[in-house]
């Protein structure tokens, strides 16, 4: 369940990056402006995984989630396209989506909440 919600924010994030200024094609260093600037907010909303499974506030949560989406994009920017249309989009965010989810449970895991709905 846990999964299918990240998958499914990933997805709406990258879709509506993918379709903001033109719904045809984004530009590389726009595309990964936009997701730095979204997906940390988005991933630490207070309902969301990174949130409900770990104790952290949303200030840490934000801030940490950032240097991770970074670390991710700086990873993948060399195998982005110079421009990317709608299925691209999704495509490398949700790649990002699954970077940043994976170091953060493994830099977090000291943090993160025994209970039955946040078991992997």
């Amino acid at each position: 369940m846990r999964i299918k919600a990240i998958a499914l924010t990933i997805i709406l994030l990258s879709a509506a990056m993918a379709t903001q200024a033109n719904p045809e094609v984004k530009d590389k260093k726009v595309w990964m402006e936009n997701v730095e600037q979204s997906l940390p907010q988005l991933l630490c909303q207070e309902d969301k995984y990174f949130r409900q499974c770990f104790k952290t506030d949303a200030k840490e949560c934000q801030e940490f989630t950032l240097l991770l989406v970074q670390a991710c994009l700086n990873n993948a920017s060399l195998s982005l396209p110079a421009a990317l249309n709608a299925e691209q989009g999704e495509y490398w965010g949700q790649m990002i989506g699954r970077c940043t989810y994976d170091l953060y449970s493994k830099f977090m895991k000291s943090k993160k909440l025994d209970s039955r709905e946040c078991k992997q």
